[in-house]
């Protein structure tokens, strides 16, 4: 989460030679922020910008600053991992999705950490 993609972006490009993918600087449809998606590897940093200070993106940056908001990983089955997460006391956050959940930020040590199922090919 950042206040301007603009400004953070020399920060990847000079120290990690990354760059936007082939979107650009886009907005995210439905909401009050603006992404840019920079490939790295396998994965990806996702660069998020509130278009509103009164967002709930800009809410959030004048509360915590900015910096990591989340973390996604990917996993083969959601519900077998979900299962398993919560047998170590980790508790998914309401809003599951059948191929997304959320773990809830304060079993994660405050990190909002995002599961997406992959999709069958």
């Amino acid at each position: 989460a950042v206040w301007s993609i603009e400004a953070t972006l020399p920060i990847y490009a000079d120290l990690l030679g990354l760059r936007p993918d082939a979107h650009g600087i886009a907005p995210i449809p439905g909401t009050q922020a603006r992404l840019a998606v920079l490939p790295l590897g396998d994965g990806a940093i996702e660069l998020l910008e509130p278009t509103e200070k009164d967002s709930p993106l800009g809410r959030y940056l004048e509360r915590r600053g900015e910096g990591f908001y989340s973390l996604s990983v990917q996993v083969n089955n959601l519900q077998s991992a979900l299962k398993n997460l919560q047998s170590k006391g980790i508790r998914p956050f309401p809003g599951e999705t059948p191929h997304n959940a959320w773990l809830h930020p304060r079993d994660t040590h405050g990190m909002p950490i995002e599961l997406t199922e992959n999709s069958p090919q």
